[in-house]
């Protein structure tokens, strides 16, 4: 019998760079994820031809370039019409870490990762990133397991909260985005 393996964690965080995160961590207002990165291991990362969110994440979820899986953008062409299509995880061609860890028989949490709507099946909970069409929180249809969503949200609230508006641009923004970010 082989022995359990140990739990991985994965920390993406989407668009930051070292030079914003070194000085916060050396400020003190990031505590858990200097124990994190000290305890270890944090590397930058190259990205994507084109460096942006959705193919960036689609190729750390496949091992693949946007060519292989097909995501190239937040939109694409529609087919046969004069518009675009907003892409989500059903555009992608080629399977997921997520979905593979579940064909070998391992337990996955994945919370908040772009291009993940809609959520595919997991032994344990996915629940998808910012292409959910909740745009203002989270609520069970963004889940893998919409049940054990609730009971996870019921013991510690939603991952998403919509004490931010986004799309807020009036000034004092970036600081109470900050602020709420890193509370």
């Amino acid at each position: 019998m082989n022995p359990p393996r140990p739990p991985i964690l994965v920390l993406g965080l989407d668009g930051a760079t070292f030079d914003v995160i070194d000085p916060l961590v050396r400020d003190g207002r990031l505590p858990n994820l200097a124990r994190w990165m000290q305890e270890g291991c944090a590397r930058p990362l190259c990205s994507t031809t084109p460096p942006m969110s959705f193919p960036a994440w689609t190729t750390f979820m496949t091992g693949s370039e946007p060519g292989e899986h097909g995501v190239f953008d937040f939109t694409q062409k529609a087919k046969g019409a004069y518009r675009v299509d907003f892409v989500n995880g059903s555009h992608r061609r080629v399977p997921t870490l997520f979905g593979r860890a579940k064909a070998a028989g391992l337990r996955v949490l994945a919370v908040g990762v772009p291009a993940t709507y809609p959520p595919e099946a997991v032994d344990g909970l996915l629940v998808a990133g910012f292409d959910a069409p909740v745009s203002t929180g989270t609520d069970e249809r963004s889940a893998s397991d919409p049940l054990l969503y609730r009971e996870v949200a019921e013991a510690v609230g939603p991952w998403k909260r919509p004490d931010l508006d986004e799309a807020a641009r009036d000034g004092g923004f970036y600081e109470r985005a900050a602020d709420t970010l890193l509370a």
